[in-house]
């Protein structure tokens, strides 16, 4: 090659470098301009890491994007690692991880106990109820003392590793979504989410609740869930479940609510139902699903109905035969009140769980004293009204027993529906914090809480029943009547 070519081949190559310079300054701008802030251990705990934000946890995130370029170490299960205080935040841990001094350990849901029992900090969490949108990637949360993420609408949380959290593993809000994630060993459950959710490709595991459980109209899919101490996967009315696996769960394999679709599930060796639809009088359709080896059977949605409905029939049958032999208390208004109480009370054990042999037993024991009270109370009836007016007084009688009949089925269900259920669907609320104990937070809780609150009425009815000495001594107050001209003719 000539001098001159070499000259030209040389300034050909400087052209170059310098156009690629030129693309480096401006690509330097434009990831600047992107405004990724940093979050390190040593900022967090020494100065801050950006403005905004003072030394010490909780980090706090106002606004745009953020990184982590190291592990994040909470000594204090009461300490959260980062609070977001605005929308539309997006925090990628990049492969580090958020821990905190909490550890769960257990061969099982069943038998997993955390230590510390107590704690309130969360891995993640927002400021406010108002902050929606935030975005969480990319690394893993463990040892938190309450919740490893607890964010509101809107979120997406992905490729998140969440283990050994005191509590439960990520809440979020309603049209959020959770994907690729591996929730394992938690204290409660291990995914909570909204109504509208998408729940994607996801494992929990382990966990010392219920597996994954999302609100209604959701979408869970393609997750697998397998020996959580509950039902593996739980989701509100009217959402779709395809291509998921649930085995080895203490509860039901899948429990979904009135108008969900099932489709192509697999549940294996669940101790409940392999698919449990609690459908009322709105209800599901599943098709392609493969059960093997659950302990209350297939699925329950005609199975359950008639074991409870059967063992109420039975308990009625073998109630009335009793009363006919033995013929009831020889004061009967102690059959009414005191049946009424005792019915009303094993009644209300139908609303505390989600157990179908406590159902069973519930209903078998509720209808073994209603000959008792309705025996008792047609026998006070017929013994004090003249036979020449039965007929206008017990019709009138029973017009004012039934009359709320076509009312209550509505109320019951527009109260179920759109106050109970949502407000008992998640922990932390009101109701779940008073009635948590006795129905646990999650789908159906709210129809268990109205049927136990309407048998602790009834149990309320009955005692003030005896508390009231003109319901009380009514055999003695009013006489027979047969024996009223007897006493007429005494008293004049």
């Amino acid at each position: 090659m000539t001098r001159r070519g070499w000259q030209c081949a040389v300034g050909a190559l400087e052209i170059v470098i310098g156009a690629l310079g030129l693309v480096g300054v401006l690509v330097g701008q434009a990831v600047a301009e992107e405004g990724v802030l940093e979050i390190d251990q040593t900022c967090a705990t020494s100065s801050g890491c950006f403005s905004g934000d003072s030394a010490g946890f909780p980090v706090t995130l106002t606004e745009g994007r953020y990184r982590l370029t190291s592990d994040l170490v909470v000594a204090s299960e009461t300490q959260s690692a980062i609070r977001v205080s605005g929308s539309d935040v997006e925090i990628d841990l990049a492969g580090f991880t958020i821990s905190g001094p909490v550890s769960c350990t257990g061969s099982s849901g069943a038998t997993l106990a955390c230590t510390p029992t107590t704690g309130t900090g969360n891995g993640i969490e927002r400021s406010t109820t108002s902050i929606v949108g935030v975005s969480v990637r990319d690394g893993a949360i463990r040892g938190m003392g309450s919740r490893a993420v607890s964010l509101g609408e809107y979120s997406v949380v992905s490729r998140l590793q969440v283990s050994s959290n005191r509590s439960i593993g990520i809440v979020v809000g309603a049209s959020s979504i959770v994907r690729d994630c591996v929730l394992s060993r938690n204290g409660t459950s291990a995914l909570v989410s909204g109504d509208g959710s998408l729940v994607l490709r996801t494992t929990s595991s382990l966990n010392g609740g219920v597996g994954l459980s999302t609100g209604d109209g959701s979408n869970v899919r393609e997750n697998a869930s397998h020996d959580n101490d509950g039902d593996g996967i739980q989701t509100g009315f009217g959402s779709l479940l395809v291509a998921n696996l649930s085995a080895g769960n203490e509860g039901d394999g899948i429990q979904a609510l009135g108008r969900s679709s099932a489709q192509r599930n697999s549940l294996r060796a669940n101790v409940g139902f392999g698919l449990h639809t609690v459908t009322g009088i709105t209800p599901s359709a599943f098709r392609y699903n493969t059960f093997f080896e659950n302990i209350f059977g297939s699925a329950s949605d005609s199975v359950s109905l008639g074991a409870v409905l059967s063992a109420g029939a039975l308990g009625g049958v073998v109630g009335g035969v009793v009363m006919s032999l033995w013929g009831g208390f020889k004061r009967r208004v102690h059959g009414v009140l005191a049946g009424w109480i005792i019915s009303s009370l094993f009644f209300s054990l139908a609303g505390v769980g989600d157990w179908l042999p406590l159902w069973v037993a519930a209903m078998a024991l509720t209808s073994l004293f209603s000959p008792l009270i309705d025996g008792s109370n047609q026998a006070i009836w017929q013994s004090k009204v003249p036979p020449d007016l039965q007929g206008r007084v017990f019709s009138a009688r029973m017009l004012i027993a039934w009359i709320t009949n076509p009312i209550s089925p509505l109320i019951a269900g527009l109260l179920g529906d759109y106050v109970l259920e949502p407000a008992m669907r998640v922990p932390g609320g009101i109701l779940p914090s008073i009635f948590g104990w006795l129905t646990p937070p999650g789908p159906g809780a709210g129809m268990g809480l109205l049927v136990f609150l309407s048998c602790f009425g009834g149990v309320i009815a009955g005692v003030a029943g005896y508390l009231n000495s003109s319901t009380r001594n009514v055999e003695s107050i009013l006489p027979d009547h047969d024996e009223l001209p007897k006493v007429e003719a005494a008293a004049n």
